[in-house]
């Protein structure tokens, strides 16, 4: 059974399939929802995220091949653009490397290939001490009060709070770990992508974590056909606080106009 999806904009433009972040759903993409009405936009839950929290298990592998199965049997032209933000980009570039003829074009947004603290925490600490810490977490979020703090530091609207929270008492702390663990943690391999040729946009908030800056950089060098940039004053948040950047970007990248340099750093390719 495929997975199910949402639509909107144009359904005979060009195709759009937009690839959320770890442990939300697609609902994440509020801010681009009404800013590119000429395509054909489908915003994709993963397994057990969101409309498909039931539906299989999920690994980075398992959304590559249901992605592939949308694009292949969903799309007139059997192409599609794909945009994804951390664990959806870290979906993307897995997808250039085993199918690149299936995307015209392809984002990666606030991708993370090199570890962070969090990542160590999770590799060195033992499981218990892990869970622990996330039942805390877990018990913190039944206080209204909390769930405005964890709200705002996720970047997330007023308007989008029940989505937030309904996505974040989906996951026992035990659950939240095993999908940490695949969508961020596991590597993923870069062999291969020196060798792709579609155009690639890879961005990412000139604050956001060090190790997703140095990601955004290194993946800009090495993939042939990219161009990169930090767009300032936003961090790991990028397409919800800075919803306006990130979509006049998006679209200065597919359509080939002039980027607004005032709110973007460029990223040198040279090595």
């Amino acid at each position: 059974m495929g997975l199910i999806y949402q639509e909107s904009g144009n359904k005979e433009g060009e195709t759009i399939i937009f690839i959320h972040a770890c442990g939300v759903s697609s609902w994440m993409w509020y801010g681009q929802k009404c800013f590119m009405e000429e395509y054909r936009c489908i915003f994709l839950d993963m397994q057990e995220h969101g409309l498909n929290l039931n539906q299989g298990r999920f690994t980075i592998e398992n959304s590559v091949n249901s992605i592939i199965e949308i694009i292949e049997n969903s799309t007139k032209e059997k192409k599609a653009i794909l945009i994804g933000h951390e664990m959806g980009a870290r979906i993307v570039l897995s997808l250039l490397n085993k199918r690149e003829d299936l995307v015209k074009k392809a984002i990666l947004s606030g991708i993370m290939i090199k570890s962070v603290k969090e990542a160590l925490f999770h590799k060195i600490l033992p499981k218990k001490i892990i869970l622990n810490e996330f039942n805390k977490k877990y018990a913190k979020l039944q206080n209204p009060d909390f769930q405005i703090t964890a709200c705002k530091a996720y970047g997330v609207s007023e308007e989008y709070r029940s989505n937030y929270l309904e996505d974040m008492f989906n996951y026992n702390p035990e659950k939240l770990v095993e999908l940490i663990t695949e969508g961020l943690i596991k590597d993923i391999s870069l062999k291969g992508i020196e060798r792709i040729e579609l155009p690639v946009l890879v961005i990412v908030g000139a604050e956001d974590l060090k190790a997703n800056i140095q990601s955004t950089i290194k993946l800009t060098k090495l993939i042939p056909n990219s161009i990169g940039f930090l767009v300032k004053n936003a961090n790991q948040n990028l397409p919800r606080t800075n919803a306006e950047v990130f979509n006049k970007t998006i679209l200065s990248f597919l359509q080939n106009t002039d980027y607004d340099k005032t709110q973007l750093v460029k990223i040198e390719r040279k090595k």
